[in-house]
């Protein structure tokens, strides 16, 4: 064995711890990098979440018994009512609730309504459609009329609906 190989030798050992060295850093770079971009993520979303709105959703249970009547103002149907096919077949029944949202923010907040709902304040006390759009101010809450229906028609019979013999043959 030369001296150049030796030398050689060491300069690879060098060279190797070298670039294991690196690697090691790099890794640790990314891991830290990693953890800061957790923690600035973190700090963000509580940011947002302290500066968003607090908005209160009450929906109370449905209005028994349903209401009746697609002209109008529903009423609830009388006690007794007999339905009659297929002549009333195409009556609606309704239910109703009522779902209050409050505003707990001390800024005023826009809320977007979506679906059946009628406004249950109505300043001249006839209801209405809500606006798909209003506008709440701090501590003030909006109580809307949620309605659903759907019509009394029976199901149709069909042939699968007919019953089936139990008797067997051997």
């Amino acid at each position: 064995m030369s001296a150049w190989d030796a030398v050689g030798a060491i300069a690879q050992s060098v060279s190797a711890l070298g670039i294991t060295l690196v690697v090691f850093q790099i890794t640790e770079a990314r891991k830290s990098r990693g953890l800061s971009e957790v923690v600035a993520h973190n700090d963000t979303k509580a940011h947002l979440d302290a500066r968003a709105p607090r908005i209160e959703v009450h929906v109370d249970p449905p209005v028994w018994s349903p209401l009746g009547g697609s002209q109008g103002v529903p009423q609830p149907y009388p006690g007794g009512t007999e339905w009659h096919f297929p002549q009333r077949q195409d009556h609606q029944l309704q239910l109703q609730a009522a779902a209050t949202v409050t505003n707990r923010s001390e800024a005023t907040v826009r809320v977007t309504f979506e679906g059946d709902l009628w406004e249950a304040d109505a300043p001249d006390g006839r209801t209405r459609r809500m606006r798909p759009e209003t506008l709440v101010g701090p501590q003030e809450k909006v109580v809307a009329l949620l309605r659903g229906g759907l019509s009394v028609k029976p199901p149709r019979s069909t042939a699968a609906c007919a019953p089936v013999s139990r008797s067997r043959r051997w």
